[in-house]
């Protein structure tokens, strides 16, 4: 009996291991899928970074803990999270191209908890809370709040008369009206995707995946240091936005140039830019850490 009890105990940390395996490959391949199927439904490459930096960071998160995490058997909860994965899973094969952000809108939490509860039963649900939560805010939660504020107009306006500043303050005579831009005989028409929403957005999605796995970049006032960083990123994109917004008035009548600044060429010069301003802010903002210096 003895020696069967050891043979037992030797077999449960393999066991262990496989199923941490198996996870993490069923975790690697619902990534894979998500973000390619969401690149060949026409969402924006921003996104696709985005979701690739949040999944790697979840992935090396949890893996640095792996000894902690505890999985349990409970046949109820896997058979209810593994026929959610599959169920999920068969949807997504005849799902027409136009449809696809709307279905993993909803579809990529959804995926998440079935996993979590494949691994460890509704228990799972406080062990990974910090992949539930990121996954359901930058799918979900985020959307919801572009589609309301895309809807309205109280930024665009705003957005108008900052870069009419601007250029007064450069020495062009400018003229805001509601979301209309004039400047040396021409105008642009300012809506939602020109203004600081999507850079902002964008921001405040890799400011989350900092706070749920890299806390100590946080650290010692977690929620504080989150929304003065929420602020300065707010900031940085408004300023950026209407930077932009500015250099397409004044080339708007010349078109190649007006459309290099619009279209993703400009788009993209201003979103390195913030970035790059966005990893200073953190850089220069960690806590140092004492060292340890032997004797």
């Amino acid at each position: 009996m003895t020696t069967i009890q050891q043979q037992l105990n030797q077999l449960k940390p393999s066991l262990l291991l496989d199923k941490r395996i198996e996870l993490g490959l069923i975790f690697s391949l619902f990534a894979l899928v998500h973000i390619l199927s969401l690149l060949r439904g026409g969402e924006s490459l921003e996104s696709g970074y985005v979701l690739l930096i949040f999944y790697g960071s979840a992935g090396y998160f949890y893996y640095q803990k792996n000894n902690q995490l505890k999985f349990s058997n409970h046949f109820f909860s896997q058979l209810l999270g593994g026929s959610l994965i599959s169920y999920l899973a068969i949807r997504i094969l005849p799902l027409q191209q136009s449809k696809i952000r709307i279905f993993w809108t909803i579809t990529a939490p959804l995926m998440i908890l079935g996993l979590i509860l494949l691994a460890d039963g509704f228990r799972g649900i406080r062990q990974f809370w910090r992949l539930l939560l990121g996954i359901t805010f930058i799918t979900l939660i985020s959307k919801s709040i572009e589609k309301i504020i895309f809807s309205s107009s109280y930024l665009n306006e705003i957005s108008a008369k900052a870069s009419a500043y601007i250029l007064w303050y450069l020495g062009f005579n400018p003229q805001a009206k509601s979301t209309f831009l004039y400047v040396n005989g021409g105008v642009v028409n300012i809506n939602s995707s020109c203004t600081a929403l999507p850079i902002f957005l964008v921001y405040f999605n890799l400011l989350l995946i900092l706070w749920l796995f890299y806390p100590k970049f946080f650290y010692p006032k977690l929620i504080k240091k989150f929304f003065w960083y929420l602020l300065s990123v707010f900031l940085i994109s408004f300023l950026l936005s209407v930077v932009r917004i500015a250099v397409m008035a004044l080339v708007v009548n010349d078109k190649p140039l007006f459309d290099y600044w619009h279209g993703n060429q400009g788009s993209n010069i201003f979103m390195i830019v913030g970035l790059l301003c966005f990893g200073g802010l953190i850089f220069f903002n960690v806590p140092n850490t004492p060292r340890i210096h032997r004797i």
